[in-house]
């Protein structure tokens, strides 16, 4: 994806020295949203997308690099741990704030230095650029390996493009999609959206649902309700709604993080689909068209790793595949430790664990 989300890595060692990490205060989180906006910031950067995950007994830590009083880059590190003893993921990141910049050697030293101040046993970096982590791995003390195999990044990610023409658009698709899009029309469904935290607990049971039909898990609500909320107050989160005879048939959420909007969730209920037929894709060419209105061009549909691959592919999506993360050690004397027990040790029971964070991730 790198086409996509990242900006030109010509170096800006100059720019970047004598600059430091500083810890970015919660009241300004939702400015922080709108901000990434202009940016190349993949949605695992966004603070809406990682505060979530306070749910899920994960701490997001919030940092901008500054040169000079001005603020470079930005990143954001999930953290797990206790007893002053952490690990951090960083998912894309960091952001650089203004084009044709990267992060720089120096500013990922001084960020190794934070983290090791802080209690970090090791970062573990993904970029969508083999180049950006190239600059990482240069470094040492640095293992081209993921050390947090507990949650693992997915291998490939399904984009594709929109068009300011729907039938342009729906010309690309399957020709499944585009005969289902006439018959969902035909039947006379209506589509809403909504940008009210509160209308997502009308479209839980659906959820509830779907789950007990498909032996599914689904992260709990309140995860869900938070990331409405934080995503609607940055003005880049929306609840489509499918219904008919006044009844929701369906229900997803769709953020924009700049050029590229995210399918987030989906739930289903099957019993109240007149004559079987699905609002689906006129769901989503819904919510396509509209986000290509508010300045998005292309439409990430998810991954393989998902029940309804099926159902993605029909979009006639293109596939990126991911970068292997790199991990940067930040403590010499408890990461051989770490390395010992989890991804040593613990090889036996890691399917076991991926599980329970399966369950987390969805």
């Amino acid at each position: 994806m790198s086409d996509i989300n990242t900006s030109s890595l010509q170096s800006c060692e100059t720019a970047n020295k004598g600059g430091v990490w500083s810890e970015v205060s919660r009241k300004r989180l939702t400015e922080w949203d709108i901000r990434l906006q202009d940016t190349s910031a993949a949605l695992y950067q966004y603070p809406f997308w990682n505060e979530p995950y306070r749910r899920l007994s994960f701490k997001p830590r919030y940092l901008t690099y500054k040169c000079n009083n001005k603020e470079i880059s930005f990143v954001s590190i999930l953290t797990i741990g206790y007893l002053g003893i952490r690990v951090g993921l960083i998912r894309y990141g960091p952001v650089c704030l203004y084009e044709n910049e990267t992060v720089s050697k120096e500013a990922w030293c001084k960020l190794r230095l934070w983290a090791k101040r802080h209690g970090y046993i090791f970062l573990r970096i993904t970029n969508s650029n083999e180049q950006a982590l190239e600059i990482v791995n240069s470094m040492k003390k640095t293992k081209r390996i993921d050390a947090f195999p507990l949650y693992p990044e997915e291998t490939e990610e399904l984009i594709t493009r929109m068009h300011v023409d729907d039938n342009q658009m729906i010309a690309e698709f399957d020709h499944e999609v585009r005969r289902q899009i006439r018959r969902a029309q035909e039947v006379g469904y209506q589509i809403e959206y909504s940008e009210s935290p509160e209308s997502f607990a009308s479209v839980w049971p659906l959820a509830e649902a779907m789950v007990s039909r498909k032996q599914i898990n689904f992260r709990p609500f309140s995860y869900h309700q938070d990331f409405m909320i934080y995503g609607t107050r940055a003005k880049c989160c929306r609840l489509y709604m499918a219904k008919f005879d006044g009844k929701i048939v369906q229900a997803i959420v769709v953020v924009r993080c700049g050029k590229i909007a995210y399918y987030n969730f989906g739930a289903l209920d099957i019993g109240k689909m007149p004559n079987n037929h699905s609002p689906s894709y006129l769901l989503h060419m819904h919510a396509m068209r509209d986000f290509f209105n508010l300045g998005a061009e292309y439409y990430h549909v998810g991954n393989r790793a998902n029940q309804v691959y099926r159902f993605k592919k029909k979009f006639n999506p293109t596939e990126y595949k991911t970068v292997p993360p790199v991990t940067l050690i930040t403590n010499s004397f408890l990461y051989p430790l770490w390395s010992m027990s989890v991804l040593k040790l613990g090889q036996p029971s890691l399917a076991w664990i991926r599980k329970i964070v399966q369950w987390i991730k969805r």
